[in-house]
């Protein structure tokens, strides 16, 4: 029950979540990590409209 309940935290991504709270990041990268988000965003965008 327990692997099941850290599977589940791990999918919704509360322990990044939680790892990134606990710690001070600077501004250069947060902005780093959101672009980064974003480009995957894109990509995943792209793919799915060729497939369409």
């Amino acid at each position: 029950m327990l692997r099941r309940f850290k599977k589940l935290c791990e999918k919704e991504g509360l322990t990044k979540q939680m790892k990134r709270i606990a710690y001070f990041e600077k501004p250069s990268e947060r902005r780093r990590r959101l672009k980064r988000k974003a480009e995957k965003r894109e990509i995943r965008r792209r793919t799915e409209q060729e497939i369409l």
